[in-house]
């Protein structure tokens, strides 16, 4: 073996990064509620808007990480009670789920990337898709994907009402 290819074997190896571990809940980030908001965009109308801000709440309770959104048409809180999974890697975490109803139906997928920051601030991008199979191919509401970016503070370490 030449010695350009054992220096690009030693070079690759040393690129290698392990990858990282599933795990099911949310590890060390701390138990409570963050609070922010965040600028979204949708590809279809949410009101009459297709861009915009809105509230919201992270909540870290039992282990079992919680997103909600504060719906702009409605003034409502919206969320998921799917289960997220979690990937943590020192400070940044990615929650993630993947959901379908029975039959033909919703079909939805939903991320939330977090980094912590000072006194346990939260850098946030979430993004969220679907497809529902119940409407008509025709129809704008079928599919759709919503974004939105910006930052959560620590609120409380009680998770009454989330």
């Amino acid at each position: 073996m030449h010695c350009p290819a054992i220096c690009l074997l030693l070079l690759l190896a040393g690129c290698a990064v392990d990858a990282p571990k599933d795990s099911s809940s949310a590890g060390a980030l701390a138990t409570g509620t963050w609070k922010g908001e965040l600028r979204w965009s949708s590809t279809i109308a949410v009101g009459d808007a297709t861009d915009g801000r809105t509230a919201v709440v992270f909540a870290n309770c039992d282990g079992e990480p919680r997103f909600y959104w504060r719906d702009t048409a409605s003034d409502a809180w919206s969320g998921s009670a799917s289960k997220w999974k979690t990937v943590r890697l020192e400070s940044s975490y990615l929650l993630y789920f993947a959901a379908k109803s029975e039959g033909v139906g919703w079909v939805e997928t939903q991320s939330l990337a977090l980094v912590e920051g000072p006194n346990r601030s939260l850098a946030a991008s979430w993004s969220r898709s679907v497809d529902n199979r119940g409407v008509p191919e025709r129809d704008m509401d079928r599919r759709f994907v919503q974004s939105a970016i910006g930052h959560l503070s620590y609120d409380s370490a009680k998770c009454s009402g989330f």
